[in-house]
């Protein structure tokens, strides 16, 4: 398939970027383009294979066929027309374009001619759809397919080239001004192509990126050292393919499980350098097997129990908990510790941190502390103080709002304390702004 197309440069900081434009059928675009698309079934495991790899693989969202058919209905031959250009590039897996000036009979023109191979696998076409592959699919299931539709392409050349982070940059900007991109792919995609605060020039980027690349080994990890990762496969990257880890509970989205890694760990200072990805990732996945191993009746807990049950505070406080931060001034010699090695968990600045607190206050008196923190909010709703004597009030109003308040988004705590100041460094996140 050969196209005639006009071409121009555009410079930029120190590069420079060939611009052809031309015209096609929609029909016959189909035949050499593909969008690199994941699918509504991708595994979250291939998702994660996909994104720790160079050149990405399959980083689009997935394509509606839906909306392509409701494309090729409005068009088909209804009086419509969609005059909006398609954005092409080179597919970075396959060299399938040659590009030569062209030439009438021995005098050179100002127009090229992009010559594209239409011999490919169906897996793997010579040209990427960057934009428009709602559109091309749709017009070429219609009436319009022998019409010319409008391109433009972005070919490397000897010149100047593109690559794969800059034509996902240009993806993620054209795309978000037609339809954002769900939650999930926004994350996985801005770290696979280093974009927006995975970029190398924003401030904490490589603790940023340590995070998710942790998310990202303990979803496509299979095993370690012969033991089988319960979260394998089980951590969410696909908005479509929910989770369910092998004892229940823990069923993390991955850009909140790597939020929680990095302001609960990766962020945090340390005497002792901080693990890498693979081993912290290895650490969550033990201890979540040594806890469910510990856990009395598990299917009624807050950890594995039903959704009714399950409180995800809990749990993401566990999940961090996990981290060995290599602090050996505390062991702890209890059923868990034994199961999983000691819990070396950056107690001592947690100590010190308490104390820092604790010590203007004196030597403070007992009280009881009732907190209700909004999950979907994110925010401290209520704080009672309730004194000794008090005690069986607050637990009173503690089982009254444990079976009023819906349990899936708040999570209501009885805490005993005697420096109120120091139950914010204990239990940080419920007392964030306040």
């Amino acid at each position: 398939m050969k196209i005639e197309c006009l071409r121009s440069h555009v410079m930029s900081g120190n590069n420079t970027y060939p611009i052809y434009i031309g015209f096609a059928k929609a029909e016959d675009i189909a035949k050499v383009a593909m969008a690199p698309a994941f699918t509504r079934e991708t595994p979250n495991r291939q998702i994660a294979e996909n994104i720790s790899n160079q050149p990405v693989a399959d980083w689009q969202r997935p394509i509606d066929l839906e909306r392509v058919g409701g494309i090729a209905e409005t068009f088909n031959n209804t009086g419509g027309l969609m005059p909006n250009p398609v954005l092409l590039s080179n597919n970075a897996f396959y060299d399938g374009v040659k590009i030569a000036p062209k030439h009438v009979h021995t005098f050179a023109t100002n127009t090229y001619e992009v010559d594209i191979n239409e011999d490919t696998a169906p897996d793997q076409k010579s040209l990427w759809i960057l934009d428009g592959q709602h559109r091309i699919f749709g017009l070429s299931k219609s009436a319009q397919k022998d019409n010319l539709v409008p391109i433009v392409l972005l070919l490397s050349e000897a010149a100047g080239g593109y690559t794969s982070p800059g034509l996902a940059k240009i993806f993620a900007q054209v795309t978000t001004a037609a339809k954002k991109l769900d939650e999930l792919h926004n994350e996985w995609l801005t770290y696979a192509f280093e974009l927006e605060r995975y970029s190398p020039t924003r401030q904490s980027s490589l603790q940023t990126k340590q995070a998710f690349a942790t998310v990202v080994e303990l979803c496509r990890t299979p095993e370690w050292e012969g033991m089988a990762n319960p979260f394998f496969n089980q951590v969410q990257f696909n908005e479509t393919v929910p989770v369910s880890p092998k004892f229940g509970g823990f069923a993390f989205r991955c850009n909140v499980l790597s939020d929680l890694l990095l302001r609960s760990y990766f962020l945090v200072s340390s005497a002792v350098p901080h693990r890498k990805p693979a081993e912290v990732a290895q650490e969550i996945a033990r201890a979540y097997q040594s806890l469910h191993q510990i856990v009395q009746n598990p299917e009624t807990s807050v950890f594995f129990g039903s959704p009714a049950k399950q409180q995800s505070i809990v749990q993401e406080a566990f999940a961090v908990s996990a981290i060995d931060n290599g602090e050996p001034d505390f062991v702890m010699s209890s059923p868990f510790a034994n199961a999983r090695r000691p819990c070396e968990i950056g107690l001592r600045g947690l100590r010190a941190g308490f104390a820092a607190a604790a010590r203007p206050h004196g030597g403070g008196h007992d009280r009881t502390l009732l907190v209700v923190h909004d999950e979907a909010l994110n925010q401290l709703m209520r704080q009672s103080i309730f004194g000794t004597e008090d005690r069986q009030n607050a637990l009173a109003e503690y089982e009254r709002l444990m079976n009023t308040l819906e349990q899936t988004r708040f999570s209501v705590l009885l805490l005993n304390a005697r420096y109120l100041e120091s139950i914010k460094v204990t239990h940080p996140r419920f007392f964030r702004g306040a």
